[in-house]
């Protein structure tokens, strides 16, 4: 048994004749509309819907597909890697290479790598560092052993 919500998305779908419909559905469809008798409406219209489809005509467009294969295409836009690929490798109005462009490219990690050698503490040892206290502590000695003959 279907549904009424069932049988009208197949009105929708498949139109107004029960052949165009799945065959599952065709049969049950067909003693399930004698319980709806509001779709069968729903199905004339259906009907007249399909009659008027396939009674249009559609228009001839002469050498349509001729004059779509004839036009040009439009330009194609270079992806990311391509660009950055012609901007190493940009050539001067003179043809001379700007090798300079590759070579900055290359020093960035060397850069990089210099930044985080230079912020890493490579002495392992943390007690050779005096603490603000400690300082102080050596400080103040170091006044009274001045003082002292």
């Amino acid at each position: 048994m279907l549904s009424r919500d069932r049988l009208i998305s197949l009105i929708d779908a498949y139109g107004g004749d029960l052949q165009r419909w799945p065959a599952a559905e065709r049969e049950l469809a067909g003693q399930c509309l004698d319980n709806y008798p509001e779709l069968l409406a729903e199905l004339k219209n259906a009907q007249t819907l399909d009659s008027w489809l396939s009674d249009s005509q559609t228009p001839a467009f002469a050498g349509l597909e001729a004059r779509l294969l004839a036009q040009p295409l439009p330009p194609r836009r270079p992806g990311i890697l391509e660009r950055v690929g012609h901007w190493l490798m940009a050539v001067t109005s003179a043809g001379a290479t700007q090798w300079w462009r590759p070579a900055a490219l290359a020093c960035i990690p060397l850069m990089l790598g210099l930044y985080v050698g230079l912020q890493l503490n490579m002495d392992n040892d943390t007690n050779t560092w005096l603490t603000t206290d400690e300082e102080l502590y050596w400080m103040a000695l170091g006044e009274i052993a001045e003082e002292t003959p």
